[in-house]
């Protein structure tokens, strides 16, 4: 996909893998709305972009029901349309299943997954008018292998909306894509504890399997 031009939506882009991708999509000409709760990473984010393509940063909680609902109609006001959207924000509890309440496994899974399937649903008919478009839904390397002390992590890993599925593509819309990457852990405020993966040289892997599959 040639992304000169488009316009990509990348939540949990305050920090971490979400900087990255932002990072990565802006140096290929793609205009980028922020979007994350830590609004001085996104100033942050925004400035290591600098003035090449159009950035806005906006203040959203994905497990705010209303919030992501209203959440196109202010990045279509800004831009003028959607092009990709990446479902990249992410909190993490470390700790066995015993030790882990219900409060706390509610908390994670309403941002990690129902996050991903409110933003994923309130943008889907923006993508569908573009003649090409992207969702990408992040998820992570733990939901496959579910390492000790990640358990609640690892659940939302195995359980997030699979829309790279041929029979879910984007609704069947041709030229259209669901993209479901498993990264690696990085280190990020919402766990320091986390196996350390240069967020940096994800979003280089992310922009080399796109080149590849543009190809």
């Amino acid at each position: 996909m040639e992304l000169a031009g488009k316009v990509a939506v990348v939540t949990g882009a305050a920090g971490g893998i979400g900087r990255a991708i932002a990072r990565s999509l802006a140096v290929r000409g793609c205009h980028v709305a922020l979007a994350d709760v830590n609004e001085d990473g996104l100033t942050e984010t925004a400035a290591l972009i600098g003035n090449s393509v159009r950035v806005t940063r906006h203040s959203l909680d994905v497990a705010n029901r209303d919030a992501v609902a209203a959440f196109p109609a202010v990045v279509l006001a800004a831009h003028g349309h959607v092009d990709v959207v990446v479902n990249n924000a992410g909190v993490a509890l470390s700790g066995s299943f015993a030790q882990l309440t219900e409060a706390e496994f509610d908390w994670l899974l309403d941002i990690n997954l129902h996050g991903v399937v409110r933003m994923s649903r309130a943008f889907l008919p923006l993508l569908q008018q573009r003649e090409q478009a992207q969702l990408v839904n992040l998820s992570s390397l733990f939901g496959i292998i579910a390492p000790p002390g990640q358990s609640a992590y690892a659940g939302r890993g195995t359980g997030g909306p699979r829309l790279d599925r041929p029979g879910s593509r984007l609704a069947h819309v041709r030229r259209h894509r669901g993209r479901h990457p498993h990264p690696r852990p990085t280190r990020r405020a919402q766990d320091p504890s986390a196996v350390l993966c240069d967020p940096a040289l994800l979003g280089e892997r992310f922009d080399r399997a796109d080149r590849r599959r543009s190809a």
